[in-house]
């Protein structure tokens, strides 16, 4: 199970148990409900090696992905969200950079940063895709 510690302004982070990056990546990502097409939040995304953080960023405007877009990548990653729960995540890298998340209802409820997060490290683990490269993310819940 991997641990995320969720701080009072809406950041989150996520252990990795990787090496420390020599130099620590950082980017910007706008999250959007694939559902309605809304831009549900801005996250500073900060890759250490040894952790994956989201933090909350000034909102500004991003245009929503073009979900028409060739995909790159297609995998599904299991995540241990506790000890009793495993979570099937279908995630698929567009040409643009766009991430695709789809998740099962039930992740609804750990909040959509954490699924975020849980995205970024599982593209970055099992398809060597750093969370850099990726421009926004749009997240589906299904069933």
């Amino acid at each position: 199970m991997e641990q995320v510690l969720r701080a009072g302004d809406g950041s989150v982070s996520l252990a990795l148990g990787d090496e420390a990056l020599a130099r620590p990546q950082g980017s910007s990502l706008p999250l959007f409900l694939e559902a309605d097409g809304s831009l549900v939040g801005q996250y500073r995304v900060e890759d250490s090696g040894q952790t994956l953080a989201l933090r909350p960023d000034a909102v500004a405007s991003a245009a929503r992905p073009d979900l028409a877009s060739p995909v790159r990548l297609s995998l599904e990653a299991l995540v241990s969200a506790s000890e009793q729960e495993e979570l099937s995540l279908h995630l698929e890298l567009l040409e643009d950079g766009t991430l695709r998340i789809l998740a099962p209802a039930s992740a609804a409820g750990l909040g959509r940063e954490v699924v975020t997060a849980y995205a970024l490290a599982a593209l970055k683990r099992h398809a060597g895709v750093e969370p850099a490269q990726v421009r926004a993310a749009v997240l589906r819940y299904e069933g």
